[in-house]
């Protein structure tokens, strides 16, 4: 018996979880909306695009377009795509609290328009958007904290775009960046176990709790893995067969180019001092480390699940 109980547990209720024991449980599985969690730091182009490029699926996220309409639809995102699919999307976006609650109002879920739904914030979406009556079937690519921090930091210091870009960072160096303030310690853990208040420090009763929330709730995959883990969402989600995905020439091309073309390893600039860095945000990262080397154990765990 299973005796690791929580709150936080309860509070992510309507996430169903990823083992054979909820055949049955919940009702026709295959009709409940798919969850993908990006965490708090949520670039995952490679990911989003083999779901609406090559598989072709209809999501709802923050790249859906406000087109007035309060009448919810579905809309192509561009003019042009070299792969199969062109990108379609929900006329909704869901990567803020303000729009999660616009998304819930606007019925997203009772709309039934959207195969996967891409959200950041894992318990208000959990607690506005889902229910008990709309449940979501969760997965998650997790990453190593050392080099999701160092690509924040380069793609952080020229996208002017975003809500959160800091004008400091241009002219900072990784070593002044990962020894600075900016800098918010063990963000994933945080993100999972509803740490709102970055002073509190991280323990290790909320990496446990962190662990019990991905092995009780998610699909996991590894961003270094990612070809394995996409075989892997792919087969436990139905997409597979659905898509006829090893046998149809044109998914399975459309797979390799943006695979083949990812960078899943870190090809950064060069900087001294490497080793040093590193080493440096580990350890201020402990908690996230510690969450990404389970990550892969219970990537090895789940193979069972296909």
């Amino acid at each position: 018996q299973d005796r690791f109980t929580h709150p936080m547990i309860h509070r992510l209720r309507s996430l169903c979880p990823p083992g054979p024991t909820v055949l049955g449980m919940y009702g026709n599985l295959s009709s409940l909306p798919i969850l993908l969690y990006t965490g708090p730091y949520p670039k995952r182009e490679e990911l989003v695009k083999l779901l609406s490029y090559c598989l072709g699926l209809i999501l709802a996220s923050n790249k859906g377009i406000n087109t007035g309409n309060p009448t919810l639809g579905v809309y192509q995102v561009g003019a042009f795509s070299p792969y199969p699919h062109h990108p379609m999307y929900v006329n909704v976006k869901t990567h803020t609290e303000l729009w999660i609650r616009r998304s819930t109002r606007r019925g997203l879920l009772e709309s039934g328009l959207a195969d996967v739904v891409v959200i950041q914030n894992l318990v208000y979406a959990m607690e506005t958007l889902f229910s008990t009556s709309y449940r979501a079937r969760p997965f998650v690519m997790m990453r190593h904290p050392v080099k999701r921090l160092v690509d924040q930091f380069y793609y952080r210091q020229h996208a002017t775009w975003e809500r959160t870009y800091d004008a400091e960072l241009a002219t900072m160096s990784l070593e002044d960046f990962v020894t600075s303030d900016k800098v918010v310690e063990n963000m994933e853990v945080r993100a999972l176990v509803n740490l709102q208040d970055f002073s509190e420090e991280v323990s290790e009763a909320h990496v446990a709790l962190a662990k019990e929330i991905l092995r009780r709730k998610f699909v996991v995959g590894i961003f270094e893995w990612f070809d394995v883990s996409m075989v892997r969402f792919e087969k436990f989600y139905g997409w597979w067969e659905e898509k006829n995905v090893l046998a149809n020439l044109t998914v399975n091309n459309c797979h390799y180019h943006i695979i083949d073309g990812g960078d899943h390893i870190g090809s950064y600039p060069k900087v001294p001092n490497t080793e040093q860095i590193y080493s440096m945000i580990m350890t201020r990262n402990w908690a996230d480390v510690e969450l990404y080397h389970y990550s892969k154990t219970l990537f090895a765990e789940q193979a069972k699940l296909v």
